[in-house]
């Protein structure tokens, strides 16, 4: 498969956690910079603010057997940009019964573009039993908190310096692949295949909605 293309000033954060016995569960956020690319020394200490984010406003949405374990930057500019991981790990600190390993809280992701497709939104492993108010929504306490504590979480992490000019960042969606509408103007068809832009669209997230019904990933549980 042939290497996506680059994405000018935008580093992309992967936290990857532990849940249960799967070592591979991951979140993957884009931020935009505006200075000077980040070297991969500026990356790291980026990403020991990121991980204390983390601590102090994730780890109590997770239960024990949620780790984070590693966070890892990489500037999407250039095949050569830096890139850095940071390993440090954060159990959940919320006491209940554990959930499926499928059950995450989701998160919606608005951009001011319309698209056919899915729209941008992270699952996270969060919640336990006693979080769950019917088989399909969360307790409005929790939803709340965690609506309140991962954006917190997004914004500290956006106003942490990032490299010389880079004070704050800005946490955008990245588009890699489009659906060349037809010719005559009629819809695109469902099953018409897609291909990778050119130029990667950027779009800012101007507004972050926890979902009160739960998300769900299949590949968790496997």
């Amino acid at each position: 498969m042939a290497p996506l293309p680059p994405v000018s000033k935008v580093v992309k954060l992967v936290i990857t956690y532990t849940v249960g016995s799967d070592t591979s569960v991951v979140n993957i956020l884009h931020f935009r910079y505006a200075g000077t690319a980040p070297s991969q020394t500026e990356l790291a200490a980026w990403l020991a603010g990121v991980a204390a984010e983390y601590a102090a406003h994730c780890a109590q949405c997770a239960p024990a057997s949620v780790i984070a374990t590693t966070y890892t930057a990489t500037d999407l500019s250039t095949p050569s940009s830096a890139q850095y991981v940071h390993s440090e790990n954060h159990a959940g600190t919320r006491v209940g019964t554990e959930l499926p390993a499928n059950v995450a809280v989701l998160v919606n992701y608005h951009i001011n573009r319309r698209y056919r497709g899915g729209k941008p939104r992270s699952y996270l492993p969060f919640g336990v039993g006693s979080d769950v108010q019917t088989g399909q929504l969360w307790t409005t306490a929790f939803h709340d908190l965690v609506q309140t504590q991962w954006l917190q979480f997004l914004t500290n992490v956006a106003n942490q310096a990032m490299g010389s000019g880079n004070a704050n960042s800005t946490l955008v969606n990245v588009s890699y692949y489009w659906q060349e509408p037809p010719a005559d103007g009629s819809p695109i068809k469902p099953g018409t295949p897609s291909t990778v832009r050119p130029t990667p669209q950027v779009d800012d997230i101007t507004d972050t909605r926890v979902s009160t019904a739960f998300g769900s990933q299949r590949d968790r549980v496997r």
